[in-house]
């Protein structure tokens, strides 16, 4: 039986030498691992050695278990992935975990903050959906939140962009702060985006027949949007937004009136 080749270098460099990784090992040499597991440890041992090996190397080949994956949560009817249009734009692990994190989380269905009429103040509702935002972005610390805050159709155009904007800047507050104990999570507001859109989305809104905003636009009431902006992945210089950005906000004759 051929012996394996010890290819550590001697010397000072051998401490640099990099772990064992599956994915760089070819068949022929995985093969002789498992002939020696099973020389040293028995049969059953270099079979479930064998095994293992297999799933690692699965599992480390990022295109393929993305692809399942997606697959997979595109038959769950939580993940709304019927009308993800960004889904072929994860292509790291990383992401996709976040992603399969943020399907499972109550935003993923509703990523709305809505408020009262000519109200910027939270409620034990509104503070309730805060807390998720924070507990996603403490989980997954390389992730960002973007707030889009809009008014109702009824605001009067003079003060339309201001209520917007502290609407926005009233979670940007609580997102970023402690909790009352003053221990809890603090989330850097560098990671947290504002954009105060007035009532220009709210209006075209409203038109909408169906639209899952509609009926907050139609009753004058204001309302926050929450999206969660991912790194990009592969060639891709724009971060992935979950869930993916309306083309309301796309339209020529709309732009954030305030930016923070």
């Amino acid at each position: 039986m051929p012996a394996l080749k010890d290819r550590r270098p001697a010397g000072d460099e051998a401490s640099e030498v990099s772990p064992l990784r599956l994915d760089g090992l070819d068949d022929d040499t995985l093969a002789l691992l498992i002939e020696y597991a099973g020389k040293l440890h028995g049969p059953r041992a270099a079979a479930r050695f064998g095994m293992t090996c297999k799933r690692l190397r699965a599992l480390l080949d990022a295109g393929r278990v993305i692809a399942g994956r997606t697959r997979c949560l595109q038959r769950t009817p939580g993940a709304s992935l019927t009308n993800f249009g960004g889904v072929d734009r994860i292509k790291t692990l990383e992401n996709l975990e976040v992603f399969e994190s943020w399907a499972g989380t109550r935003l993923n269905c509703d990523n709305r903050i809505p408020f009262h009429f000519a109200s910027v103040e939270l409620n034990d509702s509104t503070r309730e959906i805060v807390d998720s935002v924070k507990g996603f972005l403490d989980r997954h610390k390389n992730v960002r939140v973007r707030l889009d805050s809009h008014c109702g159709t009824a605001a009067p155009d003079g003060v339309a962009a201001a209520f917007s904007h502290i609407r926005g800047l009233a979670i940007l507050s609580s997102v970023c702060g402690s909790d009352d104990d003053g221990e809890s999570m603090r989330i850097d507001r560098s990671r947290v985006l504002v954009r105060a859109w007035g009532k220009q989305i709210s209006e075209r809104v409203a038109r909408l027949d169906g639209h899952r905003f509609a009926e907050l636009a139609q009753e004058g009431r204001g309302w926050v949007e929450v999206s969660f902006l991912l790194p990009p992945s592969g060639e891709d210089d724009e971060p992935i937004s979950l869930p993916p950005r309306p083309q309301y906000f796309d339209a020529n004759d709309v732009c954030p009136l305030v930016i923070n």
